[in-house]
């Protein structure tokens, strides 16, 4: 109808006059917002209650957290279904009138399926790493499957808009008689992301996930993904999960070293790249190839920042200068070539 139309041209001018960013909107929300809300309420519930100390002692614990530690699978049966409570678990206020209290039961296989459908927003991202670090028996059972990339794909897919290059561009095209300007911070209105808090926790899930050794292994050698439909620079078909991990990875440092310099967001891309190090194998010919450019461009611009620094180097492992680091970032990358060339793995990754 008329009315409606008009409330659509409305909305789009409001939003154009506003730098409103469509990107954030999809990594924010889901189709679903009742379900939006009652993330919300779980992860305020299960966070903003800390534990307090009385005489040397844990006596007030958050009793969500304590629920979701004792979370127990559906699929498991009954035998499960009841647990012996904790006296030092509950605030010292509490009194437990029966031993056997029931214990809450979610089937894991459909939790796990609702967080591949949700996951890329920034809810999803919180309460999965929420669910990882409050629930023991969910992280081994999350630990113990090889569908993993019903995750990582959407993860990455995030990390993967959130760090779009389209203000270089931008930047350069302001610059006097066709010369490109230097790099500059971004503004928050510029930023392709919400904060940069969401882009801490989606490392962060791919860093706990990397540190299982069989998730490396099993990342280059049996999860292959048909197509990337929303990587956009490339039409890339039959790539392994590890190595899409790989370019994606290199996008965010790339972006992190030229627009944000943000230390923490560099210190855990370095990190999930070394514990994959040691597994890459059959590396995709185009992530070889952003490898190799990715490096060199790396160590130019270093050589750049250690001229005008008097060719002093940095200390090794400061990252608090863009000279430190894009030392920390070259010598992760070199890392990352010497583990995939090495004698045992090169006739696996001769693109490289």
């Amino acid at each position: 109808s008329k009315d409606d139309h008009s409330l659509f041209q409305q909305i789009r001018t409001n939003c154009e006059k506003s730098s409103w960013n469509k990107t954030n909107n999809i990594l924010l929300l889901t189709d679903s917002p009742i379900a939006d809300l009652s993330t919300a309420l779980i992860l305020q519930v299960t966070n903003n209650y800390r534990a307090q100390s009385v005489n040397g002692r844990n006596a007030l614990r958050n009793p969500f957290r304590v629920e979701l530690a004792s979370l127990n699978d559906t699929r498991w049966g009954k035998d499960v279904a009841t647990r012996q409570s904790d006296s030092s678990l509950l605030p010292l206020s509490s009194t437990v009138g029966d031993s056997q209290a029931a214990s809450l039961s979610i089937n894991f296989e459909s939790l796990f399926e609702a967080f591949g459908r949700i996951c890329h927003t920034e809810l999803g991202a919180l309460t999965l790493y929420t669910m990882l670090l409050s629930s023991p028996i969910f992280a081994e059972s999350v630990a113990a499957r090889s569908d993993l990339d019903l995750v990582i794909i959407p993860l990455l897919r995030s990390l993967y808009f959130s760090s779009v290059m389209k203000h270089v561009k931008l930047l350069q095209k302001k610059g006097s008689g066709g010369q490109k300007t230097p790099f500059q911070l971004l503004s928050q209105t510029d930023k392709p992301y919400r904060s940069q808090s969401q882009l801490y926790v989606i490392l962060i899930l791919l860093l706990i996930f990397s540190q299982d050794p069989s998730f490396g292994r099993d990342s280059f050698r049996r999860v292959s993904i048909p197509a990337v439909q929303w990587y956009k620079e490339r039409q890339i078909k039959a790539i392994s999960l590890g190595s899409m991990i790989l370019v994606v990875l290199l996008r965010v440092i790339t972006f992190n070293l030229n627009m944000l310099h943000d230390e923490f967001l560099l210190s855990n891309c370095i990190a999930v790249l070394l514990n994959l190090s040691p597994h890459i194998v059959q590396l995709h010919k185009y992530v070889a190839t952003r490898i190799t450019f990715v490096t060199i461009s790396c160590f130019k611009r270093y050589l750049v920042l250690l001229a005008e620094n008097g060719e002093i180097p940095e200390e090794e492992g400061d990252l608090s200068s863009p000279l430190g680091m894009h030392g920390e970032a070259c010598r992760t990358f070199l890392q990352l070539i010497k583990h995939s060339v090495r004698p045992r793995c090169v006739e696996d990754n001769l693109h490289l």
